[in-house]
């Protein structure tokens, strides 16, 4: 949220143009897009196994 905010203060007080700004507000959703996928598929992501680490250490 911190980003959408400066990203709003930085397009306001022009220290970029409307292009920028919405080039990098698109990039910012992809990002959480991202983000929310690797947490709801956190399996996919984490190769810590308990069981493997129980069989290292009898």
């Amino acid at each position: 949220m911190r980003t959408q905010t400066w990203l709003q203060f930085a397009f306001t007080c022009n220290y970029m143009n409307e292009e920028q700004y919405e080039n990098l507000h698109k990039q910012y959703y992809q990002i959480i897009g991202m983000l929310v996928n690797m947490t709801s598929q956190s399996e996919k992501w984490c190769s810590f196994s308990p069981g493997n680490k129980e069989e290292k250490n009898p």
